[in-house]
């Protein structure tokens, strides 16, 4: 066990140049699962789901729909469906085994609000790549139980030419279900706490005005932020990195223009400072990570807590 978990923090090791990494799983964590397996993936249920996925979807009995849903149960993502709706998508669903290394999804894809996956087992990260000397590093993670979709990307992507992808960390088993045309009006008010990226658009605006748009009330909001790591309504902090951002983005374009003037370690000087304030814009929507620097006060008014 100790020798899988020396290979587990290994394999999840931030990189020299991060400046947010993912959180280093504890040996308690059902996010270590080199050598071992998961809470969802030791359950009986799961393996009757697992052979009952094994068959083809035409060639599925009810008996193995009723295995495949007799899982499901235990997932937040169908939790708030009606048995008829979850029928339907455990009719179609089907299993990934993913090695590690490879990308699911590119900032650059075309959007498919349709494909939805759910980790059974492994570990999947957000990884961004920034465009002063591409570095690229993590910024979330998916463990046991977790939903994701490229949809969340557009946490990370920016107009400063942030670059972003989801990528399994280790060996990995999902389900992937994809959504019909004809049930997706109705996926959003299903999966409501999980539509976390729907939610940080309202990032700029007080949490109480964000209630009355999503017609939540700010103690469901809260605790769906304190599940992805957020511990306070970031709105404040946004719109002073956000100000920074723009005033940063004129200075450097006023320099590159300035060809008489046009001074090349000061250029470089305030493209650090940009990327460490978008560092700090993307942190303000994903799970808290370290960061060398802190551009913004954390003080917030008592509606933002």
């Amino acid at each position: 066990a100790e020798k899988a978990l020396e290979t587990c923090r290994g394999l999840l090791e931030p990189t020299k140049d991060p400046q947010m990494v993912i959180p280093m799983p504890t040996p308690g964590d059902p996010a270590v699962v080199i050598g071992s397996r998961s809470v969802l993936s030791k359950s009986r249920s799961w393996l009757k789901c697992e052979l009952a996925l094994q068959k083809p979807e035409q060639q599925r009995a009810s008996e193995d729909v009723e295995d495949i849903m007799k899982f499901t149960r235990r997932l937040e993502f169908f939790k708030h469906m009606a048995e008829g709706q979850r029928y339907l998508l455990c009719q179609k669903m089907t299993l990934q085994r993913i090695n590690s290394g490879v990308v699911l999804h590119r900032s650059s894809d075309a959007p498919d609000p349709s494909l939805w996956r759910i980790v059974v087992l492994g570990r999947i990260a957000v990884q961004v790549t920034e465009p002063y000397g591409n570095p690229t590093y993590p910024v979330w993670h998916f463990d046991s139980g977790q939903t994701f979709s490229k949809t969340y990307l557009n946490l990370f992507i920016s107009d400063v030419g942030i670059r972003a992808h989801i990528e399994t960390v280790t060996q990995c088993q999902c389900l992937e279900v994809r959504i019909p045309p004809q049930m997706r009006d109705e996926f959003k008010a299903w999966t409501r706490p999980l539509w976390y990226e729907e939610l940080t658009r309202y990032f700029g605006v007080s949490i109480n005005e964000a209630g009355e748009a999503l017609g939540m009330c700010t103690s469901a909001i809260k605790k769906i932020c304190r599940r992805h790591g957020i511990a306070r309504w970031p709105h404040r902090k946004i719109a002073s990195v956000e100000k920074t951002i723009v005033t940063l983005q004129a200075r450097i374009q006023e320099l590159e223009f300035d060809t008489v003037h046009n001074d090349e370690e000061q250029l470089s000087s305030l493209r650090t400072e940009l990327m460490d304030a978008v560092r700090q814009r993307m942190q303000c929507g994903c799970n808290r990570a370290p960061l060398p620097l802190s551009a913004v006060d954390d003080d917030d008014d008592d509606d933002d807590e």
